[in-house]
């Protein structure tokens, strides 16, 4: 899932500073729980955005939608869209490519919401 493929030179110019890799994920992934707050329609976007899909097809759809470096913020109707687990496994995948062991710890299966205690 976070093998980046044809696409690990692309990872390799950007910075390793996680912050600054979150705010690189954070312009190119766009949540699909945000899209009526962008004023967006989901299905003008054409995905399938609560299927995780594996990093290189995740980054294929990004520059797809948009053929900037990553490193260049997208708006939000140019954003591959996803769900939180997309947004963990790219930073992942990106901190795996530089060198940086990460990985996740227990996966949730079924969305459960907050309780107050």
């Amino acid at each position: 899932m976070t093998n980046p493929g044809r696409h690990i030179s692309a990872i390799a110019a950007l910075p390793s500073e996680v912050g600054a890799l979150i705010q690189i994920i954070q312009g190119i992934l766009l949540h699909c729980d945000w899209l009526k707050e962008y004023g967006l329609d989901e299905t003008r976007l054409g995905s399938m955005p609560r299927t995780t899909l594996p990093i290189a097809e995740r980054l294929d759809d990004v520059l797809k939608r948009d053929q900037q470096p990553l490193n260049v913020q997208r708006p939000a109707d140019k954003r591959s869209v996803g769900t939180c687990c997309d947004y963990a496994l790219m930073l992942y995948a990106f901190l795996r490519c530089k060198g940086v062991p990460a990985r996740s710890g227990p996966v949730v299966r079924e969305w459960q919401p907050c309780r107050a205690a």
